[in-house]
């Protein structure tokens, strides 16, 4: 364990135990309250572009990935994404996403798939296991069968992991509950970032972002048609330099 997930993870869990009863009845203040938007709407795989390469890339993980925030799949990660890529390529392109998924679950729901290769796997998970209050160490070993899943199931040959959002500056989330957050989303990107390091087949592409108004949907919380493009044009970055 390196010196950053020992310092976030000795103040967090000393946060965590003294915050307890504030955080939990933030939280349920704040999910009760929340404004639920819906996932976009709009064809999930399909194939854009003429170039001489054939790229296909595979867009997994929760509402981020499924694009919840604006309100057509032609306005989200994936969307902006497949618009980048087949300028140069044929991208030939399909989702695996559900707003709400942990990383368990989307092991579960990858599991039940039909089973196609793709060259590039575009990952965005990890928000509701912090929230819902997952460890490091369970995080960790989650990440690992999803990798392994990845490759063995749809022949994956570059696996890109995209950061945790900025919870810190999140005005929705009010502190103390932003702070604990903020915490264990730096534990989660740190082991993210250990853990694509290590890996040759493994990208990691951060997302924490700065924010204004137009960077986030109306729900306070998730991304909106700006953010999505931006972060897409961070993943293409990513593809075009290998």
């Amino acid at each position: 364990m390196n010196t950053k997930i020992k310092i976030y993870s000795f103040f967090h869990n000393i946060f965590q135990l003294f915050l307890l009863p504030v955080i939990s009845w933030q939280g349920k203040i704040l999910r009760e309250r929340a404004l639920k938007l819906p996932e976009a709407s709009g064809v999930r795989k399909g194939t854009e572009g003429s170039g001489p390469h054939n790229l296909k890339v595979l867009i997994i993980g929760d509402s981020s990935a499924c694009g919840v925030g604006v309100q057509y799949v032609n306005d989200s990660l994936a969307g902006h994404l497949v618009k980048l890529l087949s300028k140069t390529n044929q991208c030939n392109w399909k989702i695996i996403a559900k707003s709400g998924l942990r990383t368990s679950d989307l092991i579960s729901l990858l599991y039940v798939q039909n089973t196609l290769k793709f060259d590039i796997a575009v990952v965005s998970i990890g928000v509701n296991d912090i929230t819902s209050g997952v460890s490091c160490e369970k995080w960790n070993r989650e990440l690992i069968k999803l990798n392994f899943l990845l490759r063995t199931k749809f022949e994956i040959k570059k696996i890109i992991f995209c950061g945790m959002p900025p919870f810190g500056r999140l005005r929705i989330i009010p502190n103390p509950l932003r702070l604990v957050l903020f915490l264990k989303a730096n534990l989660f990107e740190e082991l993210l970032f250990n853990f694509c390091r290590e890996d040759p087949l493994c990208e990691y592409v951060r997302i924490n972002l700065p924010l204004g108004e137009e960077m986030i949907a109306e729900d306070g919380f998730h991304p909106s048609n700006h953010f999505y493009k931006f972060w897409a044009s961070l993943i293409n970055k990513k593809i075009s330099e290998n």
